[in-house]
């Protein structure tokens, strides 16, 4: 178990690195003009290394930073720029470390053995605790069934009845086979128990038994499940109270209401279980002990080369790069030393190659000392130059007078244009008001043709009125004269009827005649009421018609009125557009202005400007004999910088390469 620990705990470890580590490796060196800027370097290697017990990542750095030990400050502004640049804490010289590799490996180790080795233990404390109660309580149970069932079977139900009623002979043979079943079976009790009801009472009890002779108890559903069952014992689940632990069951007794119970001890339960714990727990103790000092030997075989390391890199960190390592093996670490050795070497060539850029410099001083010369010849040419720039500034100086009158002529015309936008801006706003007094009457004339027009459809109502009362005179005229023509048919008939009375119908003759001569006139006046109306109605036609035509017209008239009050509107908007765009024509005139004469006053400032440029070109002549005696300075300076390249390169000598 300890090897499947150990190399379970090995995979994990390698895995984790394999997954989770880093090396990093950082070096700086900047090259220019084939001038070395800075002469240093720094060395940066780290190992990353997941930190999962506290819940966050920390860099173990494994090599010191190299410090060449100079005076000079631009070394020392190098250098301290490229730490600022490293992610560790630096005191001095020395770099603090946060943690210990060592420490992380043994941590995480006992992590992962403290893991799997609880895991172990409750896989192995649930698989015992599963068979106990899956195979080895069921055949406790087993055997309780059929030692209640022997002991059921001997009990004969009128003794027992006999023995519940307190007769001294029974009750005594009673108790005898009761103390021997519980000696044959090994039961811790045996007991007999008379159910009444909603509680049971004991009425005989084993020797030696806790449960006492009629002891009172409540009835539970294993009891009642055994007084209906019959024949067949009911065997009730394991029972725990603390250490104490037992099986029970119970059996009907045939005739009664008697049940006989038996108990069986099973404390062996609760003792192996409790001694199953301690083992386990033991062996994880010891397991994870052991597991402890595996991982500090493999912490320890594995941090001894980075010691190997830390101490290489102090010997480069004094100047030393002579010194190697001795590469073993194929893994990371060997890696790691792989990439020092190689870093030491480039460090040498580096070295080399200041040493080469010292004698560039000394070179390139001569060079300056030649561009010196060079430089002077080219001031005695500014001189000659600064002649040509004074007369180019008297002509540009005319130039901008002229510009001057011609920006003044461009300001007077753009004055003239913005009084004349003044004006159509006044014109514009009278011809608005114009326009909006005839939208007004625009409006009233629509609102007399509506009026209008609401009358014309009254009279032509009131005509139509007319026409149908006519209609209805014509009908009643039609009545009266069908009544005349009965009239004068039936004056007819007594003219007829007179005539033969003879001379008696005489007088009836004379008022026939009356009525008929009245007949006639109703039939004339009637023609002519008649002629009348058609007459009338003839008229009212024309009327209606004469008014429809009105209408239509009436109605023309308000829509050409509406479509002139909207032209005007259109007009109106048109008119305020209009006077806005000249508003605006009229503020940009002015901006335009404004920017002529700020025009006008910067070409008087180009004037002035080109005054003073007249005054500088002569101080630049006088100028050019400053820079000869610069010149001198220049070559003390370069004087200075060669003695700074033999101090470098004595620097740089200090290393052992």
């Amino acid at each position: 178990m300890l090897l499947i620990y150990f190399f379970g705990v090995c995979k994990i470890f390698i895995k984790s690195l394999h997954k989770y580590g880093q090396i990093s490796l950082f070096s700086c060196m900047m090259w220019k003009n084939n001038l070395l800027e800075f002469p240093a370097f720094c060395l940066l290697t780290s190992f990353f290394v997941p930190d999962l017990i506290l819940g966050y990542p920390t860099f173990v750095p494994v090599l010191h930073f190299m410090n060449l030990h100079t005076k000079s400050r631009l070394f020392e502004k190098d250098l301290s720029c490229m730490l600022n640049c490293s992610r560790f804490t630096m005191k001095g010289e020395h770099i603090m470390l946060n943690r210990s590799i060592s420490r992380k490996i043994i941590t995480l180790s006992g992590a992962i053995i403290l893991a799997v080795s609880l895991l172990l233990c409750g896989s192995f404390f649930f698989i015992f605790n599963n068979t106990l109660h899956t195979r080895i309580i069921p055949e406790f149970s087993k055997t309780l069934d059929l030692s209640i069932s022997e002991i059921g079977g001997g009990i004969d139900s009128t003794q027992a009845g006999m023995a519940a009623k307190a007769n001294a002979a029974a009750s005594m043979k009673l108790q005898t086979y009761l103390n021997d079943s519980k000696s044959e079976f090994r039961l811790e009790n045996v007991y007999i128990l008379d159910v009444q009801g909603e509680e049971v009472v004991v009425v005989m009890a084993s020797a030696d038994s806790e449960i006492e002779v009629g002891q009172k108890m409540a009835v539970s559903p294993h009891m009642q499940k055994a007084l209906k069952s019959g024949k067949d014992a009911v065997i009730t689940p394991l029972n725990q109270n603390g250490d104490d632990a037992d099986l029970q069951g119970y059996l009907s007794v045939p005739g009664g209401t008697l049940l006989v119970g038996a108990t069986l001890d099973a404390n062996f339960v609760t003792q192996v279980t409790q001694a199953i714990l301690l083992t386990s727990l033991g062996i994880t103790v010891v397991v994870i002990v052991l597991g402890a000092l595996v991982a500090a030997a493999v912490s320890r075989q594995m941090t001894k080369p980075l010691g190997r390391l830390v101490k290489h890199a102090q010997l480069v960190a004094e100047g030393d790069l002579q010194a190697n390592i001795e590469v073993k093996g194929r893994d990371e670490i060997a890696q790691l030393a792989s990439a020092f050795q190689q870093m030491t070497t480039n460090l040498r060539g580096m070295i080399g190659q200041v040493l080469e850029a010292t004698d560039r410099v000394k070179n390139d001083s001569l060079e300056l000392s030649r561009g010196i010369v060079v430089l002077y010849e080219i001031g005695e040419q500014s001189s000659s130059s600064a002649a040509e720039i004074a007369q180019s500034s008297e002509t540009v100086a005319s130039g901008t007078a002229e510009n001057a009158k011609a920006m003044e002529e461009i300001s007077g015309g753009i004055q003239h244009i913005a009084e004349s936008a003044a004006e159509v801006n006044d014109q514009i706003s009278r011809a608005s008001e114009e326009a909006v007094s005839g939208n007004a009457l625009a409006q009233q004339a629509v609102d007399q043709m509506n009026r209008v027009q609401e009358t014309t459809v009254q009279a032509r109502a009131y005509i139509e009125t007319m026409g149908s009362s006519s209609d209805e005179i014509t009908e009643v005229l039609e009545a009266i004269t069908s009544i005349s023509k009965q009239i004068q048919m039936l004056s007819l008939n007594a003219s007829i009827e007179a005539a033969r009375a003879g001379e008696h119908g005489r007088g009836f003759a004379v008022v026939a005649e009356e009525v008929r001569k009245l007949s006639d006139q109703s039939r004339a006046a009637t023609g002519q009421i008649e002629h009348s109306l058609s007459s009338l109605r003839e008229n009212s036609q024309r009327s209606v018609d004469a008014i429809g035509s009105v209408h239509t017209e009436i109605v023309s008239g308000a829509e050409a009125v509406r479509r002139a009050g909207s032209a005007f509107g259109e007009l109106m908007g048109l008119m305020q557009r209009f006077s806005q765009s000249v508003q605006d024509v009229s503020s940009s005139t002015q901006q335009v202005s404004a920017g002529s004469q700020q025009v006008s006053a910067s070409v008087e400032e180009t004037a002035r400007i080109t005054e003073r440029v007249q005054a500088r070109v002569a101080d630049v002549s006088s100028g050019s004999a400053r820079q000869l005696e610069e010149m001198e300075l220049y070559a003390r300076t370069v004087g200075e910088l060669t003695r700074q390249a033999e101090e470098l390169e004595d620097t740089v000598r200090r290393f052992k390469i």
